[in-house]
């Protein structure tokens, strides 16, 4: 991109096993892994529930911190990235990662007497488009309106099992 802008790169390389060398890349990894520790500590504190290796909310989890960090983590020009690229604060919506919540089918309407609301667990938004991002026992579904639950609602047992059922990873959202 900065050649594409007529700009002058040049290319470094660090010496090998040399973190100092690299602070700024290092110090960006120390804030997302911080940030996933806190959302794996958050779904134990409120759910009791630790995701084991290979299960798909541990991918959304590193997707979700990347995310959200890059919209809400203020660096030292007083900004966030997000904000430095579109030069206003992102000020959308967001839930906790695996919070259960009700999503709104943006499908055709439904039979009379079924729901149009549908539940599922928030994984996240989109970064494109800025849907909400749903797991449900069917994959990763898109919505643009979520509905939050009931605080005794949001993480209980019956949000545990939507979290065990629901397949699909920021790679495979069909799962």
């Amino acid at each position: 991109m900065a050649r594409e802008s007529g700009k002058q790169v040049i290319e470094e390389q660090a010496p090998r096993g040399s973190h100092a060398s690299v602070g700024a890349v290092e110090a960006w990894h120390n804030e997302i892994q911080g940030t996933i520790r806190a959302m794996l500590f958050e779904l134990k504190e409120k759910l009791n529930f630790t995701p084991k290796i290979g299960h798909g909310l541990i991918a959304w989890c590193v997707r979700h911190a990347c995310w959200a960090l890059n919209r809400f983590h203020v660096m030292k020009n007083g900004f966030t990235p997000y904000h430095h690229v579109r030069e206003v604060n992102y000020t959308r919506k967001v839930l906790s990662l695996g919070e259960r919540c009700l999503w709104l089918d943006p499908g055709p309407s439904p039979a009379k007497g079924r729901p149009r609301w549908v539940q599922g667990v928030w994984l996240g938004r989109h970064s494109g488009t800025d849907a909400h991002l749903l797991g449900t026992s069917e994959g990763v579904k898109e919505a643009r309106t979520v509905k939050r639950l009931n605080i005794s609602e949001r993480f209980n047992a019956e949000s545990q099992a939507v979290l065990d059922t629901f397949i699909g990873t920021p790679d495979d959202l069909r799962g």
